[in-house]
């Protein structure tokens, strides 16, 4: 079995009125495609605005067997 390690972007949500950062900061999802990745962000922010929440991308990689 090999594994590889595949380029990936993470979607992360910040909760601005949440205290403490181990509980502040979500993984809300992980997309194989950078630009999936920046049109889900800017969906989620303009949806999610008045709730106090902010999203965010960052490249990751995702390990793969195959």
């Amino acid at each position: 079995m090999t594994v590889k390690n595949d380029p990936a972007f993470a979607i992360i949500r910040i909760d601005a009125d949440v205290k403490g950062d181990e509980h502040r900061f979500t993984v809300t999802r992980i997309v194989w495609d950078q630009a999936l990745a920046d049109s889900e962000v800017a969906r989620l922010n303009e949806l999610n605005a008045a709730k106090g929440a902010h999203y965010f991308w960052q490249a990751t990689r995702a390990q793969r067997r195959d």
